[in-house]
């Protein structure tokens, strides 16, 4: 698993973070969005389909699941939260995304937590932790899968300034439990 962490991310930072991301995705990729209530998950994934041309993004948390098409993509965006589902209904309704992710659709899933076995290729994990400080974010990005690490370095490596000004700690910088190196843990 690869790891790097923004922060601080405000609104702005938020959505150009979003928008870069939305370059990068591809067709079986599964985007796992975690983090409290407010963190920031549903503005995520607005300005990410707003980039890719999907009109209308919002919370699907009383639908479940909205599924999304845009003149500008081939790309199905299936939009999911598991906000309201028990554990038993997350992994049911997550290996039925899982499946629905092919070469013409990619997932993005709000309280992705709730699933206890999410995929473990074709996915990035996104998690989402509300600062101290009003409208202030801290995101960790990270990766699993080798096509979706070649990706995530991809985004990475191409990072506008402003978004590599905000990095605390690079995916190079991780010990093998994703620990970054410089901060004396004990390795796994």
């Amino acid at each position: 698993m690869r790891k790097t962490l923004f922060e601080p991310c405000d609104e702005n930072a938020t959505a150009e973070l979003a928008r870069h991301v939305a370059n990068f995705v591809y067709g079986s990729l599964v985007i796992l969005l975690e983090g409290e209530l407010g963190a920031g998950k549903t503005f995520f994934v607005r300005a990410l389909a707003g980039k890719l041309g999907y009109r209308g993004a919002k919370s699907p948390s009383f639908t479940l699941v909205h599924e999304y098409h845009s003149p500008r993509t081939p790309l199905t965006l299936l939009h999911a939260d598991f906000y309201r589902l028990g554990q038993e209904e997350a992994e049911l309704l997550g290996a039925e995304l899982e499946q629905q992710c092919n070469e013409d659709c990619f997932a993005a899933i709000e309280w992705a937590q709730r699933w206890k076995n999410p995929p473990t290729s074709d996915c990035w994990s996104i998690c989402f932790e509300t600062l101290t400080y009003l409208d202030h974010r801290r995101i960790e990005f990270s990766s699993r899968g080798r096509h979706a690490a070649k990706i995530f370095d991809q985004a990475i490596d191409s990072l506008p300034k402003s978004l590599k000004n905000l990095i605390k700690y690079p995916r190079d910088a991780l010990n093998e439990c994703g620990v970054p190196e410089e901060s004396g843990d004990l390795p796994c």
